[in-house]
């Protein structure tokens, strides 16, 4: 299959799918083999919230994590203070053998080991905050190893398909917002809670700039041409104000038709519907855009390091995953069509 546009002229061969094992959805903590439950102690579970919310103000304010961070920290102590409540075990109290039997549930619960091991370094964070104020004289995680996690290559789009999702001929207002995200993810890099915090001080639309505040609260600086440029433009001219009439104007880019700032989950269900419209067969998020935008630039000749940057990854490694994928893609090429491979 060949396709001009942007690109250029394209060959690609099938995709050879890389499905990733669904991970099983939670139970209860306190089914453990031959455990006796003990009762809790009283005012544990007051205590062990007020410990949950001290830690939490820490990641927020001490630490400056962004709330999507937090949010995700707090998620995976739930299952922990849901342990300590269920055993009776204050989250003080908690020994090495609790933790690792804990672990040990949700592996054999079905867990995919990417979701254990972040699972593990929340636990750590936590148990290590506990050493620093003073409050456990150890941490149980100590030398605790995460389960190996099997090695994936990220999900990228191939030009011609992100042509097909681009590609629209009747807009409507919704469409005309929904291509400037896509669009400006793709020409970006941005993940999709920086898209979503994106505020009109960081976009210059003189000089096709955005700065961008990532993870840590690191900033950097990316780029759009004229595809993002001319869709967002139409964006801003024509649909945002007519959504914000009856709103107190925010500084937030992109904005549901109520005229309130747009969410992560919002794009997502935006990025679904359109690949799906498209006839995608590859399930699309988000971060495919991002995924793509590194992959075609080091496609194109684009040096590792400058990929690095304009992605904001703080290890060089991080990025060199993508090298991998135009490896990949490379050998997929030389396979499908040359004579005798």
């Amino acid at each position: 299959m060949s396709v001009r546009g942007r690109w250029g002229r394209t060959d690609r061969p099938d995709r050879v799918s890389d499905a990733c094992p669904a991970e099983a959805t939670s139970t209860s903590a306190s089914k453990e083999m031959g455990q006796t439950k003990e009762k809790p102690h009283d005012g544990q579970p007051d205590a062990d919230d007020a410990l949950l919310e001290r830690f939490r103000a820490h990641l927020l304010y001490e630490r400056g994590l962004s709330p999507a961070t937090v949010r995700a920290y707090m998620g995976d102590l739930k299952l922990l203070a849901q342990y300590s409540r269920e055993t009776g075990i204050t989250l003080l109290a908690l020994a090495r053998s609790n933790v690792r039997r804990l672990m040990a549930q949700r592996i054999e619960q079905g867990a995919h080991p990417h979701s254990v091991a972040r699972m593990l370094a929340a636990w750590g964070t936590f148990f290590r905050y506990l050493m620093q104020v003073g409050l456990r004289p150890d941490n149980p995680l100590e030398g605790q190893r995460a389960p190996k996690r099997p090695k994936k290559l990220p999900q990228v789009l191939y030009a011609e398909e992100l042509e097909m999702l681009f590609k629209k001929e009747q807009m409507t207002p919704k469409d005309v917002r929904d291509l400037a995200i896509v669009e400006l993810m793709y020409a970006t890099g941005m993940r999709v809670g920086e898209l979503t915090r994106l505020t009109f001080d960081r976009l210059d639309l003189t000089r096709d700039v955005i700065v961008v505040r990532g993870k840590g609260g690191r900033e950097r600086i990316v780029f759009f041409g004229a595809y993002a440029k001319d869709i967002l433009l139409r964006y801003l001219r024509e649909v945002r104000p007519r959504w914000m009439q009856k709103r107190t104007d925010h500084p937030y880019v992109f904005v549901s038709m109520r005229g309130t700032p747009l969410t992560t989950r919002s794009v997502h269900r935006i990025v679904r519907a359109l690949s799906q419209e498209a006839g995608l067969s590859v399930r699309t998020s988000p971060h495919t855009f991002r995924h793509s935008f590194a992959t075609h630039l080091l496609d194109g000749g684009a040096d590792i390091r400058s990929v690095q940057e304009l992605l904001g990854h703080v290890n060089l490694s991080t990025t060199q995953i993508y090298t991998h994928v135009s490896t990949s893609r490379l050998k997929e090429q030389y396979r499908a069509f040359h004579p005798r491979a």
